[in-house]
This record gives C-alpha cells, structure tokens and sequence, in this order.
C-alpha cells in the first residue's frame, strides 16, 4: 500500500516537471515568434519615414564652438567679480556660412563682451538672466552678419560653460 502511495506521488511529479517544461518551451517559442522571428521582413514592411520641416532643419544645423572662453570682469563691490562664458553658434549649414563666421570672430568676440559687461551680476545668477543673455547674443549674430552683408541663418547661441566667480 504505501509503494503505491510513493508511485502515485512519484508519477504526479513526473506529471508537474513535464507540465511545466511544456509551458516554459511554449512560453520561450511565443516571445522568439513575436518578438525575433520575421525581423527582416518587419525590417522591410517599415516604410519611409516622413520628415518634418524642422526635423530637415535639425539635420542642416551645423555648429561652430568658438574657441577662447570670453571673459568679462565686474566691478568688485557686486558680489561676482568673473563671468567666464564658453559659446557655440548653431546655424543652418549653407554655403559660406561657417566660414563668414570664422571670418569675422573678431567682432563677435568684441560685441558679445561688450554686451556681457552691460549685464548685472546678480540677473544672470537667475536661470531667466541666462536666457536673456542668450537670446540678446542671437539678435547680436543676426545683427552684425546683416552688417556684413552674409544672409543670417544663425540659429541659436549656446552656452556650453557659464562660470561666475
């Protein structure tokens, strides 16, 4: 009696182990079919993307980090006495456009102190100081590529190290 006892637990064991190597096979073949299988004829039914104006915009954007940092002191009894700013122009890739701006560093380099020394301080601790920089150095580029008669195509001036002191 208890030998068919032990077999009957013994065989319903049998039973669980194959049940459950079943599921775990069916299981692994499920995801492989779903998630592997046909990838290359997924790869080929995916369709052309469309691309927006801006994303066509994104990939013509070309970028100019200019190279010594400007540096601008302030006078001693405002707190901050050093404003050291790494930049870099992002502006739609045409013909020269790169080149009218190595071109004419100086000047950009000149305007943009003399307007980062007009700056208080205190303001361009704030997150809107910093954008108001930001944007008057943009009209700034527009401003003096006009001058220079090179069609503006400047899109953006971005800080890429703002250290005060």
């Amino acid at each position: 009696m208890a030998e068919e006892v032990e077999e009957e637990k013994s065989s319903k064991m049998k039973f669980i182990i194959i049940g459950l190597l079943v599921l775990l096979l069916g299981g692994g073949a499920a995801y492989y079919f779903m998630f592997m299988g046909n990838g290359a004829a997924a790869e080929d039914a995916v369709a052309e993307p469309v691309v927006s104006s801006e994303e066509q915009a994104a990939a013509n954007t070309g970028y100019l980090s200019i190279e010594q940092p400007f540096r601008v002191n302030f006078a001693p009894d405002k707190g901050v006495r050093l404003l050291q700013v790494s930049i870099t122009i992002a502006f739609l890739e045409q013909d020269g456009m790169k080149a009218a701006i190595l071109a004419h560093e100086p000047m950009i380099r000149n305007n943009f102190l003399m307007i980062m020394g007009k700056q208080l301080p205190q303001e361009l601790q704030t997150s809107a100081g910093k954008q108001q920089l930001q944007v008057l150095l943009l009209d700034e580029m527009h401003a003096m590529m006009e001058k220079v008669g090179v069609k503006a195509s400047i899109q953006n001036v971005f800080f890429t190290s703002f250290v005060m002191q």
